[in-house]
């Protein structure tokens, strides 16, 4: 497959993959490190709503129906 990427690009390689029915695709390393990013801000802004709603589990006896409905919310997207 190194012979075939050198020979033909990402294009050729892609191609072929297709070809051989490997349902994989090809990535440029600028590519992969885009969707490496984009994977860890993801996790990133799921890590930060479980810490919020952590947060607010620890008292529910205080917050005002509004707090609630946030928290309901937040527990849905998660």
């Amino acid at each position: 497959m190194q012979n075939l990427a050198a020979e033909k690009g990402a294009e050729g390689l892609q191609a072929w993959m297709d070809k051989q029915g490997m349902g994989a695709s090809v990535m440029t390393a600028a590519k992969a490190q885009e969707s490496r990013e984009k994977a860890a801000e993801k996790r990133m802004e799921h890590a930060m709503k479980q810490a919020e709603l952590e947060q607010m589990a620890h008292s529910f006896d205080d917050l005002s129906d509004a707090e609630i409905r946030k928290e309901e919310a937040l527990k849905d997207e998660v």
